[in-house]
């Protein structure tokens, strides 16, 4: 009964298995070329170099490599600074801790070069006063350690996260052929007044859709950045980026038509050939959406004008405070379709 609350704090999204090899690979091979090639002894500061450099996009290794190279380099010359001007004493650390966290924070360095910098600091006093070519060796290893997380971050099946665009891009795409669906099916029915807080939570669910899709976009983007597949893969995640703009725009619109039903929608409150009208507009404006989607070119509804013309004649014929509903529902479909109308769908 625990322990699963305790893992839903601990845990998150689970490192690719290919990634987990990947460091290892990282790690060891820094270790070897460190100690065989450049003579280091235990140079465990390379393979933390290599280890910490593999990560989940290209950009982030070169991005993590850079910050581990600028905190060990800020640390030491801390640390030789502080050395020479007042010595080492239990004050004198203190005052190092605190004026490498103050220069990390005064040149802005990302958490983890922010860390490294006191954390190299200290390690200068504390071993290589001692230690004879310690800090040589420090910033040898950890240059060769993050290199070599790099290169093989990048050039062994480099990390890319494109698959997860399309299916967050056809989600979206789906809920909201789903949604205009519902609504050219439901607003005949003589009880469509009691249905118009289902058809406006379902239109919010629209927002949550585009940003989970947004996300997966530029996840992508990101991945893809430095990275040596980037020229076969980028045009897939800007044709989705792309559609996304366009669906982003159009869920705006069907949730302009969702609200406004919401409003204003009440039992009798349209009149008979409104609710023929705005039927026909819905389900034309879901087709069109749903050929988007599918990839399939769009034509345009050459009945559209003429339904909306004949809609600002009903509103026009209608006395009471629905005319202004029946512009606003109409202009808002008029807008998805010509969307998707003019956005080539490929």
């Amino acid at each position: 009964m625990i322990v699963r609350p305790v893992l839903r704090l601990v845990t998150g999204e689970r490192i690719p298995l290919v990634q987990v090899v990947k460091t290892a690979v990282a790690a060891t091979l820094a270790w070897g070329v460190a100690e065989l090639g450049a003579g280091h002894q235990a140079p465990f500061f390379a393979a933390l170099a290599a280890l910490l450099a593999v990560q989940p996009s290209v950009q982030q290794s070169l991005s993590r490599a850079l910050e581990r190279m600028a905190g060990v380099v800020g640390g030491v010359l801390m640390a030789f600074v502080f050395g020479a001007l007042v010595g080492v004493h239990t004050w004198s650390v203190g005052l190092l801790l605190l004026a490498s966290l103050l220069v990390a924070w005064a040149l802005r360095l990302g958490p983890q070069a922010a860390v490294q910098v006191p954390v190299s600091a200290l390690l200068v006093v504390a071993i290589g006063a001692g230690t004879p070519g310690y800090v040589r060796d420090r910033i040898l290893d950890t240059a060769l350690g993050a290199a070599i997380g790099v290169a093989l971050n990048a050039l062994v099946a480099p990390p890319v996260a494109v698959s997860p665009v399309h299916p967050a891009v056809e989600r979206l795409g789906g809920a909201i052929v789903a949604l205009l669906r519902r609504l050219a099916a439901e607003l005949e029915h003589p009880d469509a007044a009691a249905r118009i807080d289902d058809w406006l939570a379902a239109s919010r669910e629209l927002a949550t859709l585009a940003q989970q899709a947004q996300a997966a976009v530029t996840k992508a983007e990101e991945s893809l950045r430095w990275n040596p597949v980037r020229r076969r893969r980028a045009a897939d995640v800007d044709a989705e980026r792309d559609r996304l703009d366009v669906l982003t725009r159009v869920s705006v619109q069907v949730r302009g038509v969702a609200r406004t039903l919401h409003d204003h929608l009440a039992p009798g409150s349209l009149s008979p050939e409104a609710v023929r009208i705005l039927v026909d507009l819905v389900s034309g404006t879901a087709v069109a959406v749903a050929a988007f989607v599918a990839g399939t070119p769009v034509v345009p509804d050459p009945d559209l004008p003429e339904a909306v013309a004949r809609l600002r004649l009903e509103a026009r014929a209608d006395p009471g405070p629905m005319w202004t509903v029946y512009g606003a529902i109409a202009e808002d479909l008029r807008r998805i379709q010509a969307e998707t109308a003019n956005s080539d769908p490929r």
